[in-house]
């Protein structure tokens, strides 16, 4: 009788340990879990909200404002403004996607002689340095590669962070002929201001 009650209990004990080791181990999973999470976290993925962003740009047609924007195009940020120097900004553009306020314009800017869409139907811009030059300000360093030309490009912007997203606006001058955009004399004035204005939510895009 002793023999059988003591055989119950070791067997409830060696019951106790084996659930104490599942929990200690489903606890360690949860650890790695938390631990992953919050290093995906810390590197800073953000993807593009496209309907609260836009990106425009001003020309000067006879000393005139000519504003325009991009309907399409796709970013990928990694971006931590504690730790600026590990950033990364890649955005790609639709150029066929122009629009700036009538057929005619946006036919004349989609033509081989502009933006000629048919042979380059994408400008990428891709920075690897991203330096801080004020408490929300930052310059990001990369190339510019529109209609088959890449120069360096520097973009000035401001990093704002709120309610779980975050906005990214910028301005930047681009002189168009360096990149064989238009021609040399005309109505058009030569540089054309850039305005970037970017909502992010967290995540990889």
């Amino acid at each position: 009788m002793e023999q059988g009650k003591g055989k119950g209990v070791a067997a409830l004990q060696h019951h106790d340990t084996a659930r104490s080791c599942c929990a200690a181990l489903a606890a360690a999973l949860l650890c790695i879990l938390a631990l992953s999470w919050a290093g995906s976290a810390a590197a800073g993925e953000w993807r593009l909200a496209p309907e609260a962003s836009r990106l425009g740009f001003t020309a000067t047609v006879e000393r005139l404002p000519l504003e325009g924007r991009f309907g399409q195009y796709e970013a990928g940020i990694r971006f931590d403004p504690r730790r600026p120097e590990g950033g990364r900004l890649l955005v790609t553009v639709a150029l066929a996607s122009v629009e700036a306020g009538s057929a005619d314009v946006n036919g004349m800017l989609a033509s081989p002689a502009w933006l000629d869409t048919t042979r380059h139907p994408t400008a990428t811009y891709r920075a690897e340095t991203i330096d801080r030059t004020g408490a929300d300000s930052f310059t990001a360093r990369g190339t510019l590669t529109l209609k088959g030309v890449t120069r360096p490009f520097a973009v000035p912007f401001t990093w704002k962070e709120e309610g779980g997203a975050a906005r990214l606006t910028g301005e930047a001058m681009l002189r168009r002929h360096d990149f064989g955009v238009g021609d040399q004399g005309g109505s058009v004035g030569p540089e054309v201001r850039v305005v970037v204005d970017l909502t992010l939510t967290p995540g990889v895009p």
